[in-house]
């Protein structure tokens, strides 16, 4: 007999669309795993290209495997339903354009069960990164399925792409303190051309006009959980590194779409953030977010990231000239750190 639902350690959740060149190679390395009692839930969004006839050739030869189709609704929603219908004990989203080591729900699985974990931050990268954000990529956490369950009114907001797996993550780690870091848990992300790219005038066009919804869900989310005041510092954080760090100082923009994002989340950090972050939460923020939470217009901010380039320039400069070794490097860290 096989193993009981009631078994099963992790259910492992793939939304698939037009992922014909990668999916096969996505699927085999979670039923290759040695963690054996998991199963895999393949939602295909509507695929208009092989992947849908690939998932269901699977299902003649592994029983680990559950699928369903719907119309092409988004990552989201697919997420969303692959959820309802997972037993496993902890949830994991994959992408399907990616693999995993052998080992990874193993290693992932086991120290939630040392931690008694609600979340477990998954990857080097990731777990060095969430010791300054609790924002993560989907596939940088394994999570408890009681947890989900118990706040169910938290799930992949629809229509919202990319940003969705930041907005999920961030209302989560509102909720526990009780997670733990899995630095060992090895996922391989897939560079290819059939990507999105964030970086062209198109996509930063959609982005900054989805960001207003970003911000109406964590304004209904902090209100209806009484948050504002509690995880000022925790809101403070997302806007720094999700509208700020990822998008206005990353994305194309116009000088009318840097002032249109700029307005916004000066107006947001005003309304909800200011009155409740203490002046040592302030600090904690990084001193890029910080010349802009304090500069009256992009012109402004602008002109304190060009003194700051100059200032660092200089010093960098003054510290070739200390004559000790180890005073020099530890000095130009200092520095670097701190620029």
């Amino acid at each position: 007999m096989g193993k009981k639902q009631t078994d099963l350690k992790v259910s492992v959740i793939i939304p698939v669309y037009n992922v014909a060149f990668f999916i096969k190679e996505a699927i085999d390395s979670v039923l290759n795993q040695t963690l054996a009692d998991i199963e895999l839930i393949l939602v295909n969004d509507g695929s208009t290209d092989s992947s849908g006839e690939i998932c269901r050739s699977y299902l003649h030869v592994e029983h680990r495997i559950r699928y369903l189709e719907q119309d092409n609704q988004g990552v989201s929603v697919a997420r969303n339903k692959g959820l309802d219908l997972a037993k496993g004990e902890y949830i994991f989203f994959m992408d399907s354009d990616d693999t995993i080591d052998k080992d990874f729900l193993h290693i992932s699985y086991l120290k939630a069960k040392e931690e008694n974990s609600d979340i477990v931050v998954l990857g080097d990268y990731y777990c060095k990164r969430f010791l300054y954000v609790k924002v993560l990529a989907t596939c940088a956490q394994l999570i408890r399925r009681a947890f989900l369950e118990e706040h169910n009114d938290i799930r992949f907001p629809k229509g919202i792409q990319p940003g969705e797996d930041g907005l999920f993550s961030h209302q989560l780690f509102a909720l526990t303190e009780n997670y733990s870091l899995s630095p060992e848990s090895n996922y391989f992300y897939r560079q290819h051309d059939n990507q999105h790219h964030i970086s062209n005038t198109k996509n930063a066009v959609k982005i900054i006009k989805q960001i207003p919804q970003w911000l109406d869900i964590l304004h209904d989310f902090y209100t209806s959980k009484g948050l504002l005041k509690s995880h000022a510092l925790h809101l403070a954080k997302f806007l720094e590194h999700e509208p700020f760090e990822f998008r206005y100082m990353v994305l194309p923009l116009d000088g009318d779409q840097k002032k249109y994002l700029f307005d916004l989340i000066h107006s947001f950090y005003a309304e909800y953030v200011a009155a409740f972050l203490t002046k040592s939460e302030f600090n904690q923020l990084t001193r890029f977010f910080k010349f802009f939470l304090t500069s009256k217009d992009p012109q402004e901010f602008e002109r304190k990231l060009r003194k700051n380039t100059l200032e660092k320039k200089w010093l960098l400069r003054l510290i070739k000239l200390i004559p000790i070794t180890s005073i020099r490097r530890s000095t130009r860290n200092k520095v670097n750190n701190t620029y």
